[in-house]
């Protein structure tokens, strides 16, 4: 009976280990692919479980849909203070994985040698296992260039998040600064200069002083001149959709109602200003702004949309060389656009409750103010450096 039993322990102890390390695999799988969508997260995280074993093969869990998943993989927000994990519906930057063996499972119990004296229930076997998204350190979301001063301030309850890294291009003592209440969060922070020896304890991520910060990648890339005198006006009535073909236009003021730019170039040689319930739409299409010209956005208007993907500047959503105005982005509009911002002149200020999320951006400076957010959600991928391996590591 006592070798029955050490033998039935040992089985128990084999079938703790597997459910410890399946769910361990699951969790990296998913927090790992956590910022690519939801897609590439089931994926990874039933290819981890199918490579795991479990008591009667390869380990079965189940995944629904939707950007936070549910079922045995959620993904959420870690809370690194409190070490805690919430769920979030919208996805977030970690994974918990559930793996069971029980009687009532697809993967069944790890033994029933002894279910006639303690019932099937008594090897059910439920483990958890949490991770947290790493990111990429050899990547870039933000590049600010200039030749002094402050490049990057987050003051107030702001908060300014990167999917990768930030390098700044400013010789100056304190070229970026965070506030006591407010937050930076990247892989890196990479500075010419030096960050604000009181403001690094508010970033979340490593910070380089002294760096040799990469050149602008597009510096030499041609743009279109942008010939003001064959500027049309934009005909928009503040009420309908009005759709408007690529060309030349004149600024244009959006209070109502929804302008969409189709597929192609836009070059506004006036400012662009959204504001009340406007919002501006960019269906594949590239914004170019002339020197003189702005982005400015208040109430609750909105822009956002997709960048288009042919010519020189596939990919980015908005161009300015050569800035002369700032763009002012405040009250509580929202910017969701997927392309990358290229205005290397360009100083922004984020404010009140704004939230705007680009895909990544090259710019002058940044100010990130009040309560407003920024994120950026991709990378520059003429700054990639050598691949740093690993990218999600376990927290619970």
């Amino acid at each position: 009976m006592m070798a029955w039993l050490g033998i039935e322990i040992g089985l128990g102890a084999r079938a703790m280990q597997q459910a410890r390390s399946a769910s361990d695999a699951i969790a990296l799988a998913a927090a790992a692919r956590a910022r690519d969508g939801h897609e590439l997260v089931r994926a990874d995280a039933l290819a981890a479980a199918a490579a795991s074993r479990g008591p009667n093969g390869p380990v079965i869990i189940t995944m629904s849909e939707g950007s936070g998943g549910g079922g045995d993989v959620e993904l959420g927000r870690w809370d690194e203070s409190t070490r805690t994990f919430t769920p979030d519906p919208e996805g977030g930057n970690a994974a918990r994985a559930r793996v069971r063996f029980a009687a009532d499972h697809p993967n069944g119990t790890a033994s029933r040698a002894l279910s006639g004296l303690f019932g099937p229930s008594a090897l059910a076997i439920e483990r958890t296992s949490v991770a947290v998204h790493v990111r990429a350190r050899h990547t870039t979301s933000l590049l600010l260039d200039a030749a002094s001063g402050v490049v990057l301030n987050v003051d107030g309850t702001a908060t300014v998040d990167l999917d990768g890294g930030l390098s700044a291009r400013s010789s100056g003592t304190g070229c970026v600064v965070v506030g006591a209440d407010a937050s930076l969060s990247a892989s890196v922070v990479r500075a010419a200069g030096s960050v604000d020896a009181g403001s690094v304890s508010q970033v979340e991520g490593s910070v380089i002083d002294g760096f040799d910060v990469p050149p602008d990648p597009f510096a030499s890339l041609l743009m279109t001149p942008i010939d003001a005198t064959s500027a049309i006006a934009i005909d928009h009535d503040d009420l309908s959709v009005t759709q408007v073909e690529p060309g030349v236009h004149q600024g244009i003021e959006i209070s109502g109602g929804s302008v969409v730019l189709l597929p192609g170039l836009h070059q506004f040689a006036g400012p662009i200003v959204v504001r009340g319930m406007g919002s501006l739409v960019l269906q594949d299409a590239t914004v170019q702004l002339d020197a003189s010209a702005s982005l400015s956005m208040a109430g609750q208007g909105s822009v956002t949309g997709t960048p288009s993907a042919a010519g020189d500047w596939a990919g980015a959503a908005f161009l300015q060389r050569n800035s002369t105005e700032p763009w002012i982005l405040g009250s509580a509009g929202q910017v969701d656009v997927s392309g990358m911002v290229y205005a290397p002149q360009t100083s922004i200020t984020v404010q009140a409750e704004a939230r705007v999320q680009f895909g990544s951006a090259i710019l002058g400076s940044l100010t990130c103010t009040d309560s407003a957010a920024v994120e950026f959600t991709s990378d520059i991928d003429e700054l990639k450096g050598v691949p740093v391996p690993g990218r999600a590591r376990l927290v619970r």
